[in-house]
């Protein structure tokens, strides 16, 4: 089982959150070794927040890997360059359909 977590700075990419993350997926009896969580640092679109900084990312996959055993693999930000990363293209055919 693979999950997607947007890391927002600030928002959801604390040791905290980590932990909260791990007791979740605990609570629904989801053995540790059938899941991985994919850690995407944010893209910057039209949405306020942030990505979080190298370090933040590697803290919270160290609480989810050292704690509770569950598989984590911080995402490589691409195409960020150009505005093709993920959200990006969408947030900018839909600014130009509404000018």
């Amino acid at each position: 089982m693979t999950f997607e977590w947007a890391l927002i700075r600030g928002e959801n990419d604390d040791v905290k959150t980590a932990r909260e993350l791990g007791e979740l997926i605990k609570e629904y009896e989801i053995p540790p070794y059938l899941c991985h969580i994919n850690v995407i640092p944010l893209n910057p679109t039209n949405y306020k927040g942030a990505a979080s900084n190298k370090q933040a990312v590697d803290k919270f996959c160290k609480v989810l890997v050292d704690e509770y055993r569950i598989s984590c693999t911080p995402r490589v930000r691409r195409g960020i360059d150009i505005e093709a990363g993920c959200g990006q293209l969408a947030t900018e055919v839909l600014d130009s359909m509404s000018s």
